[in-house]
């Protein structure tokens, strides 16, 4: 039986295998995950094991920086 480990997606506690990633626990309308170390993009899902929390964003997130006058 797989080792699983409890995770926290969008407020919601689940368990998932220790080895998954990004990519194996949400779907593909889910354009990067936001972890308290800051925002990881879908071409980083394959490579990335599942943080210990997340929030997923289903739209783009501007990274931009604030206009000066």
């Amino acid at each position: 039986m797989a080792t699983r480990k409890p995770i926290i997606i969008d407020g919601e506690y689940t368990e998932v295998a220790k080895t998954a990633t990004l990519l194996d626990v949400v779907g593909p309308e889910v354009d990067s995950v936001l972890t308290d170390d800051g925002i990881i993009d879908r071409a980083q899902f394959r490579n990335q094991l599942v943080p210990e929390r997340f929030d997923r964003q289903i739209g783009h997130v501007n990274k931009g920086g604030s206009a000066r006058a």
